[in-house]
């Protein structure tokens, strides 16, 4: 017999103490009270339009993310001819109570949050298992414990300086900020363009 494993979605995430959160902070705070923002998945909360990604505050950001997208786009099985880059990128604040509703980024490749603020119980990010009744199948009662082959749910706690990147398709909302502080996030999605192109 031999054991395969398909239509897995991987997730790839780390600290990064090179990216100046005290900047983006600010940049944040300042972007928000000089743009209404606009109302998609957020709940009780605010959400930027796109930013310039030309802006000096952000290219740090950038340059990691865009690095950590590689190594999705080569263990995906992406062409070496084709490179992901970050095509949009806007700021999350939830404020006390403030949420996201179930979503995921359409018309992209992979997508991104790094996070900026956020304090115990700000909200976790949570992936449902793309399966359909896989609660049903998988019942917790008859689990000795949760893996990545029968979970219902994968969860992120953020932590400042943590950056997760995944594929678009994944499923995803946040939970409430249940803490007393803002929770401060960016989020961004790739394209695909040729190497030819960005050289």
């Amino acid at each position: 017999m031999i054991l395969e494993k398909w239509f897995p979605t991987v997730f790839y995430y780390g600290l990064y103490p090179n990216i100046n959160i005290n900047v983006l902070e600010k940049f944040s705070y300042n972007v928000r009270n000089d743009n209404l923002g606009r109302q998609w998945t957020n709940q009780n909360s605010y959400q930027s339009n796109d930013l310039n990604l030309k802006l000096p505050e952000l290219q740090s950001l950038i340059e990691t993310a865009n690095k950590n997208f590689l190594v999705l786009h080569k263990e995906l099985g992406f062409k070496d001819e084709l490179i992901p880059i970050i095509d949009n990128m806007w700021i999350n604040i939830n404020p006390p109570g403030g949420m996201s509703k179930l979503h995921k980024h359409v018309d992209n490749i992979l997508s991104g949050t790094f996070y900026v603020k956020c304090h115990k119980n700000s909200g976790n990010i949570v992936f449902p298992n793309p399966v359909s009744n896989a609660q049903y199948h998988f019942h917790h009662k008859h689990l000795k414990n949760y893996n990545e082959n029968n979970s219902s749910f994968y969860h992120q706690v953020p932590q400042p300086g943590k950056m997760i990147v995944f594929p678009s398709y994944a499923e995803h909302y946040v939970e409430p900020n249940l803490s007393n502080e803002d929770r401060i996030s960016i989020s961004f999605n790739t394209k695909l363009i040729y190497r030819s192109n960005n050289e």
